[in-house]
């Protein structure tokens, strides 16, 4: 690696930390809180769209199922005319409607399936933010990890009259404690 990439790099690392710095933490919290309140309300919308997409197949399942009634009321008829023709063409009919009618069947179990699981996951989503949200206005009364507590500051610079002043209160004290 050459001199200037790595300059480069410790520059753009730099660069970096500054902006973390620059940041203000509540309004970073703020907006992963609307992240996550954009991301349920997307996983909400999914939601309501399977459900859609699972209620037409299950009106499609309820249509093959009136199909599959009448095809057997056509064979019927078509066996009682002694047609043979037109009870395989009925009957075929009949069988292309049930193999629908069990692809249709599996795709409303998946799409069941998936819509639980979709719900339990925004429920478990829905948890956090909400234990999140709780604990923002506690979070903002707290002290944060760059602060330090105010009983532990650090002292800040002493005047040289005050360590004079302290150092003649010193002295005296020994001068009268040694007659």
């Amino acid at each position: 690696m050459t001199l200037m990439m790595r300059i480069t790099r410790l520059f753009k690392a730099d660069m970096h930390g500054l902006l973390d710095l620059l940041e203000e933490p509540e309004a970073v919290f703020k907006q992963a809180i609307r992240d996550m309140e954009s991301e349920i309300g997307q996983g909400q919308q999914t939601l309501a769209e399977r459900r859609q997409r699972e209620e037409r197949l299950r009106r499609a399942s309820t249509q093959l199922e009136s199909s599959i009634n009448a095809y057997e009321e056509q064979i019927d008829i078509a066996f009682e005319a002694q047609n043979d023709d037109l009870a395989r063409t009925f009957i075929r009919k009949k069988l292309e409607a049930e193999n629908r009618l069990q692809a249709t069947v599996r795709a409303i179990a998946d799409m069941a399936a998936e819509t639980d699981a979709m719900q339990h996951r925004l429920r478990e989503q829905q948890a956090q933010l909400d234990a999140i949200i709780a604990k923002m206005p506690l979070s903002a009364d707290e002290p944060s990890d760059t602060e330090p507590p105010v009983g532990s500051a650090a002292p800040s610079g002493v005047a040289e009259e005050d360590v004079e002043a302290a150092f003649l209160r010193e002295k005296r004290k020994r001068a009268e404690g040694g007659n």
